[in-house]
Formats: C-alpha cells, structure tokens, sequence
C-alpha cells in the first residue's frame, strides 16, 4: 500500500501531526496529495495562521462557534483589508490634555504621559489611555486615566498576559542631593498595586540629582521585569544599568548588567537581546533557567557589520510587539462593561514568539561631522531558530564560553536592512507582528503616501504569484538582495563590509496621501499621529479589525 492509498480523511489526520514546514513540503507533492490536502479547511486555516504569524484571541466571544472554514474567511478577509489597505473605518481622536514625551501602544491601546499640572517642563505624573478601535456600537472611544502621583521616568506593560503595567518613577530621597529611581507595579485594569506583587514598588538605585533624568526601557515576560537606564548628561557610565528582576518578589535574577544605549527585547522568555553600542553588536544575554537568583548571565555577542575607522555609534534603540507570552490573563467577567478594561476584540491577534523587532541606530564621525540614520528588521523566530545550534553547542561545553559571532555567519540570513534617510523617525512602535509602517519625514508640509511593509510569508509568497492591479495601493515584491550587487543606501557606506539582505518583503503604498508627522501600528489599526507645540495633538485612526 502507498501513502496516497489511504483514504482522505485519514491522509489528513496524518498529516495534521507534521510540521508547518512539512506540511508545505507536502503541499508541493504532486498534484493528488495538493488536491487532498487543499479540500481541509482546518488544515487550510493552521497553515495561514502560520504564514502570516497570528493566533486566535482566546477571549473572542464569536470564535468558538465557528467551524474551520468559517475562520479562515474571517483571516483571509482580514488580510485582504491589510494589504488593499481599505480600513473599515476612520476616525480621529484629540488629546485635549498636556501631555509629555513618553508614550506606548501595546494591543488595541495608545498610551501617552499625562501633566495634570500642564506646567512647561514639568514631568507627567499620570498616565493615560485610549483603544484605537472603535467600540461595537460605533461610538468613540473615551480617554481614561491611571493616577501615578509621581514624577514618571517610563512605562512598560505586559497587558494581554498579565494585567500588568510597570511604571519607572523618580523621586527626592533623604540626601538632598540624590534622586530615588524605583518601579510601582499596578493592574491595568484598576491602576490599583497589582496582586501578585509582593512589593507594590521596587526601588532600583539612588543616584546624584545632577544625573538628570535617565533615558529608559522597561520590557516584562512572565515574571521577568527587564529595565535599563542610561544617563544622557554623564560622562561616568557607571549608572547606565540593566536590572533583570523578579516581579513577583522584586528579587534580583541577575546582578546589574552594563549597557550602553537603552533598549531590551525578549527573545524568549529566558533570552533577552541588547543592542550593544560599544562593541557594534546585539548581545543576547541568557538568563540562569535553574531558578537561581543574582548568578550572572551568560552574554553573547552577534556582531553587526564593521564601521569605517573613526566612525561609532552614538544611538542604539530596539523594540518588538507583542513582546512573548506565558499565558493569557484571565479576564474577569464584567471586563465589557462600560467604564472597565475590554478584553482584546480582534479576532486574531499577532504571535509572541513570532513579529518582527525593529532596530535603529545612528552612527556619525566627528572628523566629518556627520551622522547617518540606519533600520534593521530582525524576525524574532528566524533569528531564534538560526542562532539556537549556536547556543546549544556553547551550553553544552564543559566551560560556557560566550560565543562571539561575526556578522556574515548570521546577519544576511537573518534581517533586512531599509533606507532610514527618508522616513518620519520620531516614534519606533512602527511594527506589530509581521507589519511595518512608514511615512516620510516631511509629510506634515508635504503630504506623502502611507506605506506598509508586510514580511508574513503567506504576504510574500502571495504577491510572488500575482501582484493587484492599480486602485487605492501600488504593492512591490522586494526580493531578497543579490549578494554580489548589495543595496546602494548612502547608509550603508558607513560600513566596511558589504552589506545585503536575504528577506523578502511586500511594500504596499497608498494612492492617498497623509499630513502626519508619524506613522504608527497596533494590531488592528494604523494611526497617524499629529504633533502640536510640544506634544501628540490628534491620533487619526484607519481601524482595519
């Protein structure tokens, strides 16, 4: 008997225990097994989610009711909504209020500091928030507010997991010449001091006042809260620190940890990646997995491509959204009430272990001085999978040594390099899953199209076989550079190696053109934003589900 003598149903069922990638491999079989394979629509519907790099919203009250075929038109719809971007509606939502510098969008929120005060200069002592998507009845959604009662430094949040937000404070201390640096831990939902936390607030240094206040990044998997502070004013980099601690017990998992530019991205939730401006590379810092506290990590370093002498880093930043996830918090019911949190709507809500993280830096040369803007997209899965035999064999090593890998053994295989020169740089929470967004940097004088670039692999092998014709976008399939004719960014000159990608993308640009300072994303929306005098004044909103 072969394999193709077995009866559909039970072909399928075979089938349904491989891989993603085997099942791929399957499907380019001949044309009987592709014919088998493409009738099941689960199997149809398994594969999409994998391509496009989405998972179903556990809290969706439509989903449950819908078989497999029903859920896959859901998905295609949606991603045809994407990539023609037609939204399925507009709005625009004002920020009547002063607010600060320090902002954030995670899940269907956008987040900016709040000055109750609305003093010039003076630091945000709340935080407030809105959902970009409108709500069922059509109507707007309302601002709302989480009291601090503090001078805020930064958030971070690990909202759809946990119902956490973590928000860095700075506060006189008993010497009239130091400032007390600490993290409160609260519930999203109530802005109350979250359950699980045994100290309401962790205090993480005292410092001089002179320091000013730090640049930050708070990054939170599980019970791991990552923070790192950098001291812009100060020559001594001795309090630029990345603190790795346990939430739950404000227990250090590490001693403080040296860095050089803010910036921290889970990997997993025992691997993190930290840009590393000193040595021109990405550390990936691996955290004890055998519970035992204040060990030090074991630090990897992944080199990015060589500078031209007498050229340095002077900007390192880092970001990816969703950041990945243990488990799902349990909403309590009542959370669809008016006035409380809403559970996530979509019906489909990016991968944790599988988005995109957006790297940018600036290099410069004093001797010319001149400074030149740079954008690496970095798939967090690929690099994982890539990088694991790596690490693997290091581990199993009698005597961990720290690998220290150049850039040609990983870096083509495993980014993008984009042209920065052009693009509107204010913000970075320009991705969300496999998407990133962009608009030019003058588009407030000169109205520019929106440009959306998609790496799901379903996008691009898609668009390989037939590109839409004309109408509300223009698409490009980007190939994967030729290594022998490397991309011509003025840029790249910096470098002293060639430089190349081998990621494939599809760009899909507006025929309308946009007045925004910034294009951001979320899950289900883009957003243009808008400044005022000093601050974010209106966020309009293409909300596409």
């Amino acid at each position: 008997m072969h394999l193709l003598d077995l009866p559909p149903e039970l072909l399928l069922e075979c089938v349904a225990y491989l891989s993603v990638r085997d099942v791929l491999a399957c499907f380019r079989g001949n044309r009987q097994l592709h014919a088998v394979l493409a009738s099941s629509a689960a199997l149809r519907y398994r594969l999409l989610q994998a391509q496009l790099a989405v998972v179903e919203n556990p809290h969706h009250p439509a989903l449950p009711g819908l078989v497999a075929a029903e859920r896959l038109a859901l998905l295609e719809a949606r991603e045809e909504r994407w990539m023609a971007l037609k939204p399925l509606s507009r709005h625009t939502l004002g920020l009547e209020f002063e607010n600060a510098g320090i902002y954030d969008v995670t899940g269907d929120y956008f987040l900016v500091g709040d000055v109750p005060d609305a003093q010039a200069g003076s630091m945000c002592r709340a935080i407030k928030y809105v959902a970009t998507a409108p709500a069922d009845d059509g109507e707007l959604p309302e601002w709302r507010r989480i009291w601090v009662g503090k001078p805020i430094v930064d958030f971070g949040m690990a909202v759809e997991e946990l119902d956490l937000i973590a928000v860095v404070t700075s506060t006189p201390a008993a010497h009239p010449l130091k400032q007390t640096i600490a993290v409160q831990l609260l519930s999203f939902s109530t802005g109350q001091p979250h359950p699980h936390a045994a100290q309401p607030e962790i205090t993480l240094n005292t410092v001089l006042r002179e320091h000013g206040r730090p640049g930050a990044s708070v990054e939170i998997v599980g019970r791991t809260l990552a923070v790192s502070f950098l001291y812009w004013s100060q020559q001594s980099r001795d309090a630029d620190l990345l603190y790795i601690l346990d939430w739950h017990t404000g227990a250090p998992i590490t001693p403080p940890q040296q860095v050089y530019n803010t910036g921290v991205v889970f990997l997993t939730p025992t691997m993190l990646l930290v840009p590393n401006a000193l040595e021109t590379a990405l550390d990936v810092v691996c955290l004890p997995q055998d519970g035992a506290p204040s060990r030090d990590p074991v630090i990897h370093s992944f080199r990015l491509p060589a500078l031209q002498d007498g050229h340095g880093i002077y900007a390192f930043q880092c970001r990816g959204e969703p950041n990945p996830r243990t488990a799902f918090f349990p909403y309590p019911s009542g959370a669809d009430k008016p006035g409380s949190r809403a559970r996530p709507r979509g019906a489909f809500l990016p991968a944790p272990e599988d988005n995109l993280i957006l790297i940018t830096f600036t290099t410069g040369s004093e001797a010319r001085n001149s400074t030149r803007d740079h954008l690496l997209v970095l798939p967090r899965a690929r690099f994982v999978a890539g990088i694991a035999p790596l690490l693997a064999l290091s581990a199993a090593a009698p005597v961990v040594v720290p690998l220290d890998v150049p850039w040609a053994q990983w870096g083509p295989r495993h980014t993008r390099w984009l042209d920065a020169r052009p693009l509107a740089k204010h913000y970075i929470t320009t991705t969300c899953g496999m998407r990133l967004v962009a608009i030019r940097l003058d588009a407030r004088r000169t109205p520019a199209p929106a440009r959306v670039l998609s790496f799901a692999r379903a996008t691009v092998d898609a668009y390989a076989r037939q590109l839409p014709e004309g109408g509300r976008v223009t698409a490009t399939l980007v190939p994967a550079d030729d290594p022998q004719r490397p991309p011509e960014f003025a840029s790249l000159a910096v470098f002293a190696e060639a430089v190349h990608s081998a990621l494939p993308y599809v760009e899909v640009q507006t025929a309308e053109t946009f007045a925004y300072d910034t294009l951001i994303v979320n899950n289900e929306s883009l957003v243009g934003v808008t400044f005022g005098a000093d601050s974010v004044a209106a966020l309009e909103v293409m909300y596409f589900g």
